[in-house]
């Protein structure tokens, strides 16, 4: 269930370079890979001029994602992706599922690419420019852009990276979901079901959030515990809190460990959070 998210600027190769992985993929891997994009979904790209339907369109093919996770295929998102907070919800979910993920920038200049687009007739060239100046690019300094391929492209419409993108998929860069709660230090465990965990979860999270909201520096103290204060906008850290605080509360399910007190629980969140953000 490797991820591969490639991004780039409209008409700069991106679908013939995720066209071109996908087979060779297919052929190292001996399992199925699937190209998501816009034009599987059989979405137009004119959705990029009205913000409601491209937000539609872009949850559309988030959740197809999501519905095709498993651990029997290999999935390429062939989008623009060039918005941060996108690459950084893909980048979430591989975390959450524990797999290989890797970010495909297709780097073509601006000339190029608006060339190919007049000449595809993709984009309006209004519409081309606008997306340009819109692209937020990868540069591979944040957590959820690593790593990073650099695809340029080469001779006879070769690309030159996809080796080394298909390398990063085959020698297994994972993003660990999480720590597994065995490993933390755990007392006795009388808690019911996963529903005590995640209200006792909720309460810090709200805590931190509310500390976000106020502008707060550092850390909060929480359960006489100090929570480090992530850095970020509120919508940006409230995806990633609740991220944790699902795979924490899983991870616990899941793990069952045999010893480990509700009154412990706070503590253990807490201590997870720190080693996590």
């Amino acid at each position: 269930m490797p991820l591969i998210v490639v991004t780039g600027l409209p008409c700069s190769g991106k679908t013939r370079f995720s066209e071109q992985l996908k087979e060779k993929l297919a052929d190292k891997l001996g399992h199925d890979v699937i190209l998501l994009n816009f034009e599987t979904l059989g979405l137009e790209t004119s959705v990029f001029d009205v913000p409601r339907e491209e937000n539609n369109a872009r949850q559309q093919l988030k959740a197809t994602v999501d519905r095709y996770f498993n651990k029997d295929k290999t999935i390429i998102v062939d989008d623009l992706n060039y918005i941060k907070g996108v690459r950084y919800e893909y980048y979430c979910l591989a975390r959450t599922m524990n797999t290989e993920y890797c970010v495909a920038r297709v780097d073509v200049d601006i000339n190029t690419a608006r060339q190919w687009n007049q000449d595809s007739g993709h984009y309006t060239d209004a519409s081309f420019m606008a997306l340009c100046h819109r692209y937020e690019e990868a540069l591979g300094t944040n957590p959820w852009e690593q790593p990073l391929v650099r695809v340029t492209v080469g001779d006879a419409g070769s690309f030159i990276g996809m080796e080394e993108v298909i390398g990063t998929m085959t020698q297994g860069t994972r993003r660990k979901a999480s720590h597994h709660v065995g490993s933390l230090p755990i007392k006795s465990f009388p808690l019911r079901t996963g529903q005590d965990i995640d209200v006792q979860c909720k309460a810090i999270v709200n805590k931190v959030l509310a500390a976000v909201k106020a502008g707060t520096i550092g850390s909060v103290a929480v359960e006489g515990v100090k929570v480090k204060v992530p850095a970020g906008n509120l919508a940006t850290v409230t995806a990633e809190l609740h991220r944790l605080r699902t795979a924490f509360g899983r991870a616990c399910v899941e793990t069952t460990p045999a010893d480990m007190s509700a009154g412990n629980i706070s503590r253990l969140f807490v201590n997870y959070l720190n080693g996590e953000m």
